[in-house]
């Protein structure tokens, strides 16, 4: 064993003048000639692999001498307890050899022990020493020096004079200078496009709409145009690095299985009083046409015959609303206020809503209906059974009056189409009424029926809702089922009334909430049921966001806000949420790539699609991946608000201006104003963006810059995801504030049709 731990003892010495040698400070030739030799030698090699079969064997002496250390560690403990015992066996010259072995055993040990580690430490510094040869070699390269030899490099003619990095520095120079180029050319194409248009259009004495763009017909200027947005910023966010990419941004919350079993569907709320009738301001409810119904004083049938003639756009002249209305099947409309009519006649209606006229966004799937999305052409679906959500208000007995405009494939927030016709705002015509749902929102704001249905992946119920004075809900993601219908933005876009009172909100979606066995996610949601008893009363503001607002919006909607401060005597905590701004591009990005995937053919598209469409193609995966984090990111953020302040609901104005001004040309020839869409959008699309459930309420009114009627302003409220319940109290508080705070009360538009009364004077005029 003596001649083993001699050997050790020399690959000891042997290594340390190694090491030395290896951190010995040495011309950079010299050590890349040495490492090279040492790297490519085949007597090295051979060299390197007896050292490793060496290490094995210095292990098992190491383990050996471990274990001998040991053994002498129990003997000595034996000899400590025989010297107790007073023996006189035990002698100095064996206590010598005792302490002789100890110390022989534990050399061996630490010799054994720090060869191995300086053998680790050895191969360890001769590697990172090699890299970092290679990497000098490499970079040397890069920067063009001749001097670069050695393992792996490359001859210094093949990387050029000035070098690669130069290279490359002259080459984004040029594309810089390209980029600047192409944007003086893409402002003349357009104002070219612009003056065009404007001469054509008083040549023919038309408004014209181009029906082709530059920019959807030349990649370079798509690519331009998706940087300029800054869609590619999200990327260079450090906190995303932190969080995975989260793409669905349904959350399911737990039962409460003490909660009392709901109520019929449409039950009304006992305890809400609505404005008496002779109001000015008052709208009719559900409720008012179940009344007049069960009186006999009119029927549904009479009510339609009334209705019809102002919607159709298929009559000679077109009704005075039906621009907001794109088809109206007559024959299914009067066979179903038929049977309504019967079921009154009997005594036995179907509910609340049966015979109550409803209508639905031009989006959705109805039997019997085409489906345009807002474009020139139809889409066709092989299962065109009618939506699951729409099913079941008819199942109630309410009958759909037809399908109304909506934005072209949603795409905006004004409704401007040029394809089927802009309608105006209800209050006044020199607003738009909001989009992409503004069809729904004019038939309800301007009394034409109580409940309409939209589809909100942006805002496009809220927006809507806000513009026109009326009430807009957007449930959690995925509550509520459109099947067979497939939304085209799957992790935004959602199904939501609107509706002229709190009460038609709460009928209307406590019916289209109900679970469909065959969508994947309804089903898990409990039951809607509307709040008993007490509950938390906590309103979350977060100042520097809610203080974005223009002037007469922020001073309307803090007035209301004080109002539930105050008088509804809720707790009013400050919050801060992250990256507001950050968020709105990452929502754009989202919605826009899913819209852009589900469109195989944009040719038959206006030119403002066409480019959002065709620019939002250029959004790379990881960008896409970057929006997904920041999803997460909010959520998770969210999550711990709510749990902080349990019954939490977070206020900040529906829109932060007051109404989008119709300028002129628009109407005829489209409209596209990014700035300000995503100034629109700033409260609305992050509810979108986190899955979480939001209402708008109107509560005040703005001046106009333009014509006569005032413009609406909406407050907007987002609670934890699955409480639509608790967000229609807040609802219901607000709707009180509006009818009987508020200076001026609720007001009606001057564009407001009484329905129930043309109802009656139908009935009178047939008797």
């Amino acid at each position: 064993m003596t001649l083993y731990y001699s050997l050790v003892f020399l690959l000891l010495v042997t290594e340390m003048a190694i090491f030395m040698l290896l951190i010995v400070p040495l011309p950079f030739t010299w050590r890349r000639k040495l490492f090279t030799f040492i790297s490519e030698s085949p007597l090295v090699a051979k060299l390197q692999y007896g050292m490793k079969i060496t290490f094995i064997f210095i292990l098992i002496l190491f383990i050996d001498s471990v274990n001998r250390v040991y053994r002498v560690q129990i003997e000595s403990a034996a000899i400590s307890g025989k010297s107790d015992q007073g023996r006189s066996s035990v002698l100095g010259h064996e206590r010598m050899e005792f302490q002789a072995r100890k110390f022989y055993s534990q050399r061996n040990m630490y010799l054994c022990g720090f060869t191995l580690f300086l053998s680790l430490i050895l191969n360890r510094t001769y590697v990172m020493i090699l890299d970092i040869l290679r990497l000098e070699d490499k970079v040397k390269y890069y920067e063009g020096e001749h001097k670069a030899e050695g393992k792996g490099s490359t001859a210094p003619a093949n990387a050029g004079d000035a070098g690669d990095v130069a290279s490359l520095r002259k080459q984004l120079a040029q594309k810089e200078r390209d980029i600047e180029t192409l944007k003086k050319q893409s402002e003349g194409l357009s104002r070219e496009y612009g003056e065009l248009s404007d001469r054509y259009s008083k040549l023919e004495g038309i408004d014209s709409t181009p029906k082709k763009d530059n920019v959807s017909s030349f990649d370079f200027l798509q690519r331009f145009f998706w940087t300029n947005a800054k869609f590619g910023s999200l990327r260079s966010i450090k906190a995303l690095d932190d969080y995975e990419p989260r793409y669905d941004p349904t959350v399911i919350p737990l039962e409460d299985p003490s909660a009392p079993t709901p109520d019929p569907y449409t039950a009304p709320n006992p305890s809400y009083q609505p404005p008496a009738g002779g109001e000015p301001g008052r709208y009719y409810s559900v409720s008012d046409f179940h009344a007049l119904y069960k009186s006999g004083k009119a029927t549904p049938t009479e009510v339609i015959e009334a209705l019809l003639p102002l919607i159709r756009r298929d009559t000679s002249p077109p009704g005075a609303h039906s621009t907001a209305f794109l088809e109206s099947r007559v024959d299914i409309i009067r066979k179903a206020a038929e049977a309504s009519t019967l079921r009154y006649k009997e005594g036995k209606p179907l509910g609340l809503l049966d015979g109550v006229p409803v209508a639905v966004k031009d989006e959705v799937d109805i039997d019997g209906y085409k489906r345009s999305m807002g474009t020139s052409r139809e889409f066709i679906r092989k299962d065109r059974r009618t939506a699951w959500c729409v099913s079941k208000w008819e199942e109630e007995g309410a009958i759909v009056v037809g399908k109304t405009n909506m934005h072209e494939l949603g795409l905006d927030t004004t409704n401007n189409n040029p394809n089927l016709g802009t309608p105006r705002n209800p209050f006044n015509e020199h607003y738009y009424p909001g989009g992409s749902s503004g069809g729904s929102a004019y038939a309800v704001g301007a009394g034409l029926v109580p409940i309409a249905l939209g589809l909100d992946g942006g805002g496009s119920v809220r927006i809507p809702a806000s513009f026109c004075g009326v009430y807009g809900l957007k449930p959690s993601h995925g509550r509520v089922s459109q099947l067979p219908g497939i939304s085209s933005a799957s992790t935004t876009g959602v199904i939501g009334p609107i509706a002229s009172t709190i009460e038609d909100l709460e009928i209307a979606y406590r019916v289209m909430a109900r679970p469909d066995p065959e969508h994947h996610l309804s089903p898990l949601f409990a039951v809607p049921r509307p709040h008993v008893g007490e509950r938390r009363k906590v309103i979350g503001v977060y100042d520097d966001w809610f203080n974005r607002a223009d002037e007469p919006v922020l001073t309307t909607c803090r007035e209301a806000l004080d109002f539930y401060v105050k008088t509804m005597n809720y707790e009013l905590v400050n919050i801060s949420i992250p990256l507001i701004p950050e968020s709105q591009l990452a929502h754009a990005v989202t919605i826009l790539s899913e819209l852009s995937t589900s469109v195989d053919d944009i040719s038959y598209l206006t030119a403002q699609s066409k480019i959002l469409l065709s620019v939002a193609s250029k959004t790379s995966a990881a960008a896409f991946l970057s929006a997904q984090r920041m999803r997460n990111l909010l959520m998770q953020h969210l999550a711990a608000l709510f749990e902080q302040h349990p019954g939490l609901i977070i206020l900040t104005p529906t829109v932060p201006n007051a109404g989008w001004h119709v300028e002129k040309g628009d109407i005829g020839r489209g409209l596209s104003n990014g700035d300000k869409s995503i100034r629109t959008m700033e409260y609305a699309a992050f509810a979108n963006l986190t899955g979480l459930p939001a209402l708008s309420i109107p509560v005040g009114y703005a001046d106009p810059v333009e014509g006569e009627g005032k413009v609406p302003v909406g407050l907007m409220a987002m609670g934890r995801w699955g409480s639509e319940d608790q967000l229609i109290e807040w609802g219901r508080e607000g709707e009180r504030y509006l009818n009987e705070v508020h200076n001026g009360g609720r007001l009606r538009p001057k564009k407001w049709v009484n329905v129930l009364n043309t109802g009656k004077e139908e009935a009178l005029s047939r008797s």
